[in-house]
């Protein structure tokens, strides 16, 4: 299968998910990345905003920023890619 009808079909069930089930979905999936080993090792974090039902990173951010990581954001400038720190949400 394409690449693009694969992500066309992961959208188009993302958006089929009701506010709750995309909720708990997406804390679920945040809880278990905030438990990985990788994560507890890291000194800092590269998240996205996310858009369109995308799992939401915000206890991530929480998370990292309370345990003293850095957080950044990446950042389209000039057609090139740039990571802002945030110090907070």
């Amino acid at each position: 299968m394409p690449k693009t009808s694969i992500r066309r079909e992961i959208l188009a069930h993302r958006r089929s998910l009701s506010e709750e089930e995309f909720r708990s979905a997406s804390f679920l999936i945040q809880r278990s990345f905030l438990e990985t080993d990788e994560f507890l090792r890291a000194r800092g974090v590269v998240v996205y905003a996310s858009i369109h039902k995308e799992v939401d990173t915000e206890e991530i951010v929480r998370a990292s920023l309370e345990s003293g990581k850095k957080v950044a954001f990446p950042a389209v400038v000039h057609h090139g890619l740039v990571f802002r720190e945030v110090a907070d949400l």
